[in-house]
């Protein structure tokens, strides 16, 4: 869209900024009809000075641009009409183009939430259809740009997806189209800058090496599939074990990160001992408390519990 990389590369940064800001007032809109003000405040500012929207505001990934669109996702469903609901579908489709694996989660979400909502008859049928067009409509185009790209309709994902070493899933079905389209495009801005998951290169040397020839997608994902699977069954205890591991993982101060520069960034920031885990704590007893008002906040405790469940799964 821009002429040239410099060009380019500055407008991504400048447009995760902009995405992380407009997050911080999305979550105020989300939080000030469940909590007061203040602590809608508070929120909002723990989410703009913490250290994993810090780093990935800097890095060439698109989880803050993720974030943004999950957060209008949620602001426009909590409001009760038609438009409303297309514009929750909207947010939705453009979260799917960044992560085409929540495709399935919110043709179920969105039409469960309205109806548990108290909405019936024909208002839920005209919610539930604003919602769903452009969410299946995303899905379409995803599943004829995998035609193009992999020779699969159906397989229009990449992290996690169903592939061992795009999405470190151990039932990989070797196949994919590769990245999404966010992410293939700030690949193609300079060929200089570090591809997004440079592991991906490492596993398709080693494929290389091992079929000595230029393999496929599909080639290296059987191969990596085979690996992990081989592993499970050796080591069922092991592997049971590291889901334990990181399930303790995820709510602690870890700051692990795939990429380079992201680790670099990260290694810049001060390391404030425990916060992550105070943060986590406080979103849980937070979680609990709201229980009470589930179906309101349903689209909040699915993305948490489908966050989770990839890391334990797919990573």
């Amino acid at each position: 869209w821009f002429p040239g990389p410099v060009l380019a590369v500055d407008a991504v940064s400048w447009a995760q900024r902009v995405a992380v800001s407009a997050s911080a007032g999305l979550l105020y809109l989300i939080l000030a009809p469940r909590l007061s003000r203040a602590w809608a405040l508070a929120g909002v500012l723990v989410f703009a000075f913490e250290p994993h929207v810090l780093v990935y505001v800097k890095i060439f990934e698109p989880e803050i641009v993720l974030v943004f669109f999950l957060l209008g996702c949620i602001a426009a469903a909590d409001r009760q009409s038609v438009r409303s609901a297309l514009l929750a579908g909207i947010f939705a489709a453009c979260a799917i183009a960044t992560r085409p694996t929540f495709l399935p989660l919110f043709i179920l979400l969105g039409p469960i939430s309205y109806a548990l909502r108290g909405t019936r008859g024909r208002k839920l049928l005209t919610r539930t259809a604003a919602f769903l067009l452009p969410v299946m409509l995303c899905g379409v185009l995803l599943g004829l740009r995998a035609e193009r790209v992999a020779g699969d309709w159906s397989s229009p994902v990449m992290n996690p997806g169903t592939v061992f070493f795009e999405g470190n899933h151990p039932l990989s079905r070797g196949i994919s189209a590769e990245y999404p389209p966010i992410v293939a495009s700030i690949v193609e801005i300079n060929r200089n800058v570090p591809v997004p998951d440079e592991a991906h290169v490492r596993y398709r040397r080693i494929a290389r090496i091992e079929l000595e020839k230029n393999p496929s997608i599909g080639d290296v994902n059987a191969i990596w599939a085979g690996k992990a699977l081989a592993f499970i069954r050796a080591e069922p205890v092991r592997y049971i074990k590291g889901i334990a591991d990181k399930a303790s993982m995820i709510f602690r101060d870890y700051r692990w990160h795939d990429i380079g520069n992201a680790e670099s960034y990260a290694s810049t920031l001060p390391n404030l001992d425990g916060f992550f885990a105070a943060l986590s704590t406080l979103a849980l007893l937070g979680m609990a408390w709201e229980l009470r008002r589930w179906r309101a906040n349903l689209f909040l405790y699915a993305y948490v519990l489908a966050r989770v469940g990839v890391v334990l799964i797919f990573y």
